[in-house]
């Protein structure tokens, strides 16, 4: 029933899967030159001596698809194993191209025929203000690639999780490597899609150009109402809730070469609602390449930290009167949880036992404060990094595990036991970029998550 299901290509649009018929002028030729070969008799000798030169040439490797001028070639291999849907979900989508084995599994095993598993790409035409608004905004699962003669800009859309769907873990594991191949070739098609149709398209990039956006109260995540960024003209701030205590770090650059910063650990006073701590004041001057030239550390600082009616952070030097008159407004938002492919690459491959553990503690560390994974939605974050794990062949796998807690020693070190590693780290030319992760309030917590999240994913000990 499956076989037979694989063998059936549906469209839905206002046109029809090409079969014999010739979808371009070289398939025409082609199939004409054919015909000519096939008039001319053969006689036995001829046939000897001229065999090779006379064996009809091979069926064309691509199938086009054709809607609205726009041709979309699929290897023959594929043909009868995708759907290809023209103008849906909306007018401007081109194609959409979905493995029919996934939809078919997934809609016997009970879920809608719009689930989306089996999904593997679109094609949409877009203007050039909603194209330069998924580059600004970076948007998950969208590369703008072509423009038209119209400056009409065309996107590739693409999952950013997988799609993949059988209705048991063998059929899983006999189709993973097609599935693999069928994800190869639609990465491909971005490039081959702008070359098919070169008279209409030509490649496009698109520089970000990010306008300045203002905090908007609802847009808080961070449970508590304290924790995240806050900014207040050349002055920053972090704050994050770790465990029982805050952390807190005040960043002021005075000048391109000079900042001065002010590490904190709080407790939250509930009388007076606000949180009071202690701490170092740092003054740093730093060389034209942005490692430290030198510093001077002043120890015992006094602080308080609370909200005042709008919501926005008053900084209390109680030593140098350092924040008087300045409020601090809130300037974190909901990051983009990171596509599959990109924390399987960029954390689960980038750790390999070429790797000594304090480099591969700086990209556990890079990753999670990168990514602000201290405010990112745990449970889709959670599914991410699940799926991304699924992806590693076994000995990605396995070769992650071998330098895994290692890196987290490293790591856990460095933010309750510096002197232990600062050293080792210093001898080895990392210091500077460990400085900056281990005093981030925000990079700490976004670790821990990470840290919690991996051991708890339930695969990181096979």
């Amino acid at each position: 029933m499956i076989l037979a299901a694989l063998l059936v290509l549906s469209l839905v649009g206002c046109k029809e899967k090409p079969v014999e018929e010739p979808t371009s002028e070289a398939s025409s030729e082609t199939k004409e030159e054919s015909s000519v070969e096939e008039s001319v008799p053969e006689s036995s000798e001829s046939s000897e001596s001229e065999e090779p030169e006379e064996e009809p040439e091979p069926e064309t490797e691509d199938t086009a698809y054709i809607y609205d001028d726009f041709v979309l070639n699929i290897p023959s291999a594929y043909v009868d194993l995708v759907e290809v849907v023209y103008g849906d979900p909306d007018p401007n989508t081109l194609f959409k191209v979905t493995e029919i084995a996934s939809k078919e599994a997934a809609v016997a095993d009970g879920n809608s025929e719009d689930d989306g598993s089996g999904y593997l790409f679109s094609i949409a035409a877009v203007s050039e203000e909603e194209a330069q608004g998924l580059v600004n905004e970076d948007v998950p699962g969208n590369r703008v690639f072509a423009v038209d003669q119209n400056g009409i800009y065309y996107v590739f859309r693409f999952p950013t999780d997988v799609r993949f769907y059988r209705s048991t873990p063998e059929e899983m594991d006999a189709d993973q490597d097609l599935w693999t191949e069928l994800i190869a070739w639609a990465n491909s098609v971005p490039e081959t899609f702008v070359a098919d149709n070169a008279g209409l398209l030509t490649e496009a990039v698109l520089d970000p150009q990010p306008e300045s956006k203002t905090a908007d109260p609802e847009e808080v995540l961070a449970e508590d109402p304290f924790e995240g960024k806050w900014a207040c003209g050349r002055a920053s701030m972090e704050i994050a809730k770790l465990g029982e205590q805050y952390k807190a770090q005040v960043i002021w650059g005075s000048a391109a070469d000079t900042a001065t910063y002010w590490n904190y650990v709080l407790e939250y006073d509930e009388a007076e609602g606000c949180l009071n701590g202690t701490g170092e004041m740092v003054g740093r001057v730093f060389q034209e390449d942005g490692s430290i030239e030198s510093e001077e550390h002043t120890t015992d600082q006094l602080v308080t930290i609370r909200l005042n009616d709008n919501g926005n952070i008053v900084w209390e030097d109680l030593i140098d009167n350092a924040g008087a008159d300045m409020e601090f407004e809130y300037a974190a938002y909901q990051p983009e949880i990171p596509a599959v492919d990109v924390i399987a690459d960029e954390y689960f491959r980038a750790l390999n036992s070429d790797q000594t553990p304090a480099s591969a503690a700086l990209v556990v560390l890079r990753f999670a404060d990168q990514n602000e994974l201290w405010n990112a939605p745990g449970a889709e974050f959670r599914d991410q990094l699940l799926a991304a794990w699924e992806s590693l062949s076994k000995d990605e796998q396995q070769a992650f595990d071998r330098v895994f807690m290692d890196a987290v020693s490293i790591a856990d070190n460095a933010y309750a036991d510096w002197s232990s590693v600062q050293t080792f780290i210093h001898e080895m030319g990392l210091e500077d970029e460990f400085l900056a992760l281990r005093e981030s309030p925000l990079a700490e917590k976004s670790y821990d998550r990470l840290k919690a999240y991996t051991l708890t994913m339930g695969n990181s000990n096979e």
